[in-house]
């Protein structure tokens, strides 16, 4: 057993280990979520970005089809620095700070978009990735369960009986959880589909298989139950709905080639629902206050609403926020509320605060450019595993949009360096009869995955 790890999980591409700690780093130390931890991020997604770039060479082509998006992405920072400055003159204290966030930001997703394009090293990158991120929320668990007094009582893993993880927030937890969860399915249900075949064949699986599977299973367990864990409402509503349409499309798949796979699958699913069943009672008190605490998240994203239109051009500044926020409490409700609110809890409005409404629309602009450069070079060329990343990204961003996921460096740098993995694949093609680039495998060979 240790030869088969060492061999697929350490042996093989290396550096790929050095990677995905860069790119997952945060999450074991609060998301970088300070000043000190923003600069911490840039120095190592920078570092991160040099390093695959020098590894992949120069391509002037990719470059050529990437400068739209990132002449948008630049200019929103250059109108986010002329905003921060528009207020008095002065920048707000915790601008830097923030500067260093949307490039380290940046950096991430140029160096997902430099890796992209080497499917089979993506495959094996993302499986570490999710290696650190289960051991990373196995080591939370520890902690909490073992309630160290020296580490819990400075470091809380659990607020309100809700699992917050090394991260230090449990809405972040879940939606790193919750997509790491849709990843392990995916990739367990192709290992199982792959190996499935060559044992109907066969007549038997081989130690190897055995192995992998059971860690895989092991891992769908961990990113699943602490998803649970967290309680998180959105998350975990947008998590069942995307194991739902895997596992219509599986039970689709397995009707169509009548696979002799079908019984890994039902285990699974059956795994799921039993800590489904085990893990839900905080969640479950937590869906049945839905509506007074909607009611209460409606009233202070209208209070940040009036407070972003209050000055729509420039916004506040960068970094901004703390300040606003305690300057704009007009009654002592809503002070007693609001007070210790670091955050908008919505990417729209921290976009619109930080940098108002052009900052907004130029970085809404790139995004639906990088959308458009990977739906149209992507079309008839889409892998599974390309749309698990898919959904892994929209469950994020579902997230950034009801809660601070998009406003701490930590969960920002997994979802643009995962982000970037599919744009940067989306960059390197040229048209979709040609041939696969330097160092991609074909489609049947990406398909089965490791």
């Amino acid at each position: 057993m240790l030869e088969i790890l060492d061999r697929k999980y350490i042996g093989q591409w290396p550096q790929l280990w050095l990677i995905a700690v860069a790119v997952v780093a945060g999450l074991w130390l609060r998301g970088f979520d300070s000043t000190a931890g923003q600069a911490s991020a840039c120095i190592i997604n920078c570092l991160l970005l040099i390093a695959l770039q020098m590894r992949a060479g120069d391509d002037p082509a990719f470059w050529r089809r990437a400068a739209p998006v990132l002449a948008l992405a630049v200019a929103a920072i250059a109108w986010a620095c002329i905003a921060s400055n528009a207020q008095d003159g002065a920048l707000p204290d915790y601008f830097g700070g923030k500067l260093l966030s949307l490039v380290a930001g940046l950096a991430a997703l140029l160096a997902g978009a430099s890796i992209g394009p080497r499917q089979d090293q993506r495959l094996v990158l993302l499986d570490r990735m999710t290696m650190l991120v289960c051991l990373s929320l196995f080591v939370g668990l520890l902690v909490r369960a073992a309630q160290f007094s020296g580490v819990e009582g400075g470091w809380p893993m659990d607020r309100q009986g809700r699992f917050v993880g090394l991260v230090g927030n449990s809405n972040i937890t879940a939606a790193i959880a919750g997509a790491f969860t849709i990843y392990t399915v995916v990739r367990l249900l192709l290992h199982v589909e792959t190996h499935g075949a060559k044992k109907h064949a066969a007549g038997a699986w081989k130690d190897e298989v055995l192995v992998r599977t059971a860690i895989r299973l092991t891992m769908f367990a961990l990113c699943f139950g602490v998803s649970l864990l967290t309680a998180s409402r959105t998350i975990n509503l947008l998590l069942l709905i995307a194991l739902l349409a895997i596992g219509f499309w599986w039970f689709r798949a397995i009707m169509r080639d009548r696979m002799h796979t079908w019984l890994l699958p039902a285990i699974v699913g059956l795994a799921g629902l039993f800590i489904l069943l085990l893990l839900t009672g905080v969640l479950v008190q937590r869906y049945l206050s839905l509506g007074r605490g909607g009611a209460d998240r409606m009233e202070m994203w209208m209070h940040y609403w009036s407070v972003a239109w209050a000055s729509p051009v420039f916004g506040y500044g960068l970094g901004s926020f703390p300040f606003i926020n305690t300057e704009t409490l007009a009654t002592p409700r809503m002070a007693g509320a609001l007070w210790a609110v670091n955050s908008p809890h919505s990417i729209v409005l921290q976009l619109l605060i930080g940098g108002g409404l052009p900052y907004l629309l130029l970085l809404a602009a790139a995004a639906l450019a990088m959308i458009v450069q990977i739906v149209g070079r992507l079309r008839g060329r889409w892998r599974v595993d390309d749309l698990a990343i898919v959904m892994m990204i929209v469950m994020m961003f579902a997230g950034g949009l009801v809660d601070i996921l998009l406003d701490v460096p930590a969960s920002v740098t997994v979802f643009l360096f995962l982000a970037g993995l599919l744009w940067g694949r989306a960059l390197r093609l040229v048209a979709p009869d040609v041939e696969p680039v330097r160092g991609e495998k074909l489609d049947h060979e990406v398909a089965v995955g490791v």
